[in-house]
């Protein structure tokens, strides 16, 4: 059984929202986005009104009992325009100031791009590049 993360996330209306990703190592290997990347998806919460910035991490933990800081970990979470696919991933920050990807949510997502290791790889730049992909973008970035 593959590995997983369970998140709570405090929600808006004062209910948390729980969501289990698939651990990333077997899906993509050990993938990580730069200051750069992170300095682009900031200007697009700014920017663009689908894009926002949302609550708080409350706790993860891994299957295996791992329970990183949660002030070092983040998620973002989208909705494809077109097909109303969800699609996400947790991360969390590095001693180098990079975001190291944990998991990948929800499982189908998960599995496609276990299949197809591309769609990651399109999900990951269309964030910054091609933000009218998506129809929702929420994100919650690490703590600085």
């Amino acid at each position: 059984m593959a590995k997983t993360w369970n998140m709570v996330l405090e929600g808006g209306d004062g209910k948390d929202i729980s969501l289990t990703g698939i651990d990333a190592i077997d899906i993509i290997g050990a993938g990580t986005l730069n200051s750069r990347y992170i300095t682009n998806l900031k200007w697009n919460i700014t920017n663009k009104p689908h894009y926002k910035a949302i609550g708080r991490v409350k706790s993860l933990e891994s299957s295996t009992g791992e329970k990183p800081d949660v002030n070092s970990v983040g998620v973002i979470l989208a909705t494809a325009a077109s097909e109303e696919i969800e699609m996400g991933i947790i991360v969390i920050k590095t001693a180098k100031g990079r975001l190291q990807v944990l998991a990948l949510w929800p499982d189908a997502f998960a599995s496609a791009c276990k299949n197809k290791k591309e769609r990651y790889t399109r999900f990951i730049v269309s964030l910054v590049q091609v933000p009218a992909f998506f129809a929702k973008v929420s994100i919650i970035l690490p703590k600085p």
